[in-house]
């Protein structure tokens, strides 16, 4: 069992079932894993400044991994609870599988979605608010991802991590210095406190378009990529011709 700290900016305390998960956790940082009695009733308290919140009380089952991901609420804290093991991976490796866990973590009124591939690719995870979470199963090796607002087709930031057959990843979005940002944390049991990892952006490649204006009846024209709010050229004259440059 480990708490992961996505309480924008403020260090937290927690407690599981009378000691300490952490103390004065720090922001975007994660604890150790640590053991914890199963079957019985156990509980949570977050410390942040002079407020306290317990977390409900529940049985925690044998040989479950639990990562508690606390954030901001308006008057208290908000936690979400996310669970792996052992047998899930051997199960995900014998079909040749990896699990990519979204931990939507920006603390703002609007949902988030990640499209995969490229920024005009499939929707990987759709329309999350924060402390919302979603997973899906994906093919081994490198994974080029894409941070979009619901409202708005443009990406916002991107990720490329490599995942391995049978492994399990959490990719969780957060806001820091006011942007918006992409981390991954590994499901493995580690012993010593981990910041999380900010995801290596996508290699992009540059291309280069001629567009000519041959239009009929001699009219101005202007061009943008399906979904963007912006215009890649406007106002090319008849028989004008203009290059841009685009990823």
């Amino acid at each position: 069992t480990r708490c992961v700290n996505l309480s924008d900016g403020a260090n937290i305390d927690m407690q599981l079932s009378g000691s300490y998960l952490g103390k004065n956790i720090s922001y975007l940082s994660s604890t150790p894993h640590k053991s914890a009695t199963t079957n019985q009733i156990s509980y949570g308290i977050i410390t942040k400044g002079n407020r306290t919140d317990t977390l409900i009380r529940k049985i925690l089952n044998k040989s479950v991994i639990i990562t508690y991901f606390v954030f901001n609420a308006k008057d208290s804290v908000s936690i979400t609870e996310v669970q792996s093991n052992k047998q899930e991976k051997t199960d995900l490796a014998s079909r040749n599988r990896g699990k990519i866990v979204f931990i939507q973590g920006i603390n703002d009124s609007s949902q988030y979605l990640i499209k995969s591939g490229c920024q005009s690719g499939g929707i990987l995870f759709n329309n999350l608010p924060k402390g919302g979470v979603s997973y899906q199963e994906v093919t081994p090796g490198t994974q080029s991802l894409y941070l979009i607002k619901s409202e708005n087709p443009k990406p916002i930031t991107n990720a490329e991590f490599k995942i391995s057959n049978g492994e399990i990843l959490y990719l969780i979005s957060s806001l820091v210095n006011g942007k918006q940002q992409l981390y991954i944390l590994q499901s493995e049991i580690s012993n010593k406190l981990t910041s999380l990892q900010v995801c290596d952006s996508v290699k992009s490649s540059q291309s280069n378009l001629r567009f000519i204006n041959t239009t009929s009846d001699s009219i101005d024209i202007s061009i943008k990529i399906k979904g963007d709010v912006t215009d890649l050229l406007s106002n090319l004259k008849f028989l004008d011709s203009k290059e841009v440059s685009t990823t």
